[in-house]
């Protein structure tokens, strides 16, 4: 991918993953995107906001061109760290904060993105998503 620029592509995920955050509260303390790549070609996208100590699954039903940017912008992240990357999740914070986690194993990215691939209510998934230190 010659025009991949690393700071454009992860600028516009940590900024998505902060508005789909305001979709779930706007006054969100922190969000965190999941994408996870089982196999090339099949994925998941997953937002989760918090607020102070209560989370919910971001619904971007009506806000797809946030969920394309999250989607599309993780994916080259993904890309640029080879085919063995089975995941990533970003965590930002709204001070501007954010950390940007990879997964070469595939169990470890399943369970940020649980409720898609093993059935996980969305209360449970908070708690798996839910940020530690930043």
């Amino acid at each position: 991918m010659s025009d991949f620029d690393e700071v454009e592509v992860t600028t516009t995920l940590v900024q998505a993953t902060g508005e789909a955050a305001a979709v779930a509260y706007p006054d969100w303390t922190y969000g965190v995107s999941t994408r996870v790549l089982p196999s090339r070609g099949v994925g998941t996208t997953i937002v989760v906001a918090y607020q102070s100590s209560e989370g919910k699954v971001a619904d971007l039903w009506d806000h797809r061109d946030l969920k394309r940017l999250i989607r599309k912008s993780s994916t080259a992240l993904l890309d640029a760290q080879g085919v063995e990357c089975m995941g990533l999740k970003c965590t930002v914070a709204r001070s501007g904060q954010f950390r940007i986690e990879y997964s070469y194993d595939i169990d470890e990215a399943i369970k940020w993105a649980n409720e898609v691939f093993s059935g996980l209510p969305p209360a449970e998934l908070v708690e798996v998503l839910r940020p530690r230190d930043l």
